[in-house]
This record gives structure tokens, C-alpha cells and sequence, in this order.
């Protein structure tokens, strides 16, 4: 994990929005979604981009995909 790809990632308003509900519980991406009002292939570009910078992880349960912070 590299310090300044982090600040970077938290430098979006999105992606601490999205951070602070992760904070509370896991929430799958369409929960994220629903509470951010998110289109889909948005939510997912910012939780993808908190992945790669080691913030989030990440676990699949069939079509599902459930997200929780790094801890």
C-alpha cells in the first residue's frame, strides 16, 4: 500500500461517502447504490479504485458481491 495512493483515493467525496458506510457494516454494491443513489458502473469504478489502494475488500457469494473495509 502506497501513503499517497491512498490520499488520493480518499481525495473523491464519493469514495468517503462510500467509506463511511463501510465504516458501520459490510454492504453489497447494490446497497451502496440504493443509499448513495449510484448508477451501478459507478459505484463499482469507486469501490474498485478503494480495492487497488487497499482500503476495502472485497468477497463474492454467487452473483453477489459484498464489500467491507480493510481491516
Amino acid at each position: 500500500m502506497i501513503l499517497s495512493e491512498v490520499f488520493k483515493t480518499l481525495g473523491d467525496m464519493t469514495r468517503l461517502r462510500i467509506l463511511n458506510l463501510l465504516s458501520r457494516q459490510e454492504l453489497c454494491v447494490c446497497q451502496i447504490n440504493e443509499v448513495l443513489r449510484l448508477t451501478q458502473p459507478n459505484a463499482s469504478k469507486h469501490l474498485n479504485k478503494l480495492k487497488f489502494a487497499g482500503i476495502i475488500t472485497s468477497r463474492k457469494i454467487s452473483q453477489w458481491c459484498f464489500y467491507q473495509t480493510n481491516q
